[in-house]
């Protein structure tokens, strides 16, 4: 089925627009971003059989990569990022804001 089919329109047969990500930054619980799971579903374009991909793919058990995650193109279609570089310091910094194409239900902050 098409991704469509999960975004809670009177058409649709699922309603997906609550389920999201959470991520919680230096252990600080009131720190976080919230990616809305529509926002990582994309239709498959080499299938001519309806098919919805979510963009999300395991870690190898057991490796240690499996301790981080890696945010690919759909995460940074709703947030915005600029990067920083001190050379003084040696200090690299990194500032997310949501883009103007994020879902309503992103959200960066800390409630």
């Amino acid at each position: 089925m098409w991704c469509e089919s999960f975004n809670g329109s009177p058409y649709a047969s699922y309603n997906y627009t609550d389920l999201s990500f959470k991520i919680i930054f230096n252990n600080d619980t009131t720190d976080y971003i919230k990616i809305p799971l529509m926002s990582l579903m994309r239709n498959s374009e080499t299938s001519t059989t309806p098919r919805c991909n979510i963009l999300v793919l395991e870690m190898i058990p057991n490796q240690q990569q499996q301790y981080y995650i890696t945010l690919g193109t759909a995460f940074f279609q709703s947030f915005f990022t600029q990067f920083y570089y001190d050379k003084q310091n040696s200090n690299n910094t990194m500032v997310l804001a949501l883009s103007k194409s994020a879902l309503n239900t992103t959200y960066l902050g800390n409630k």
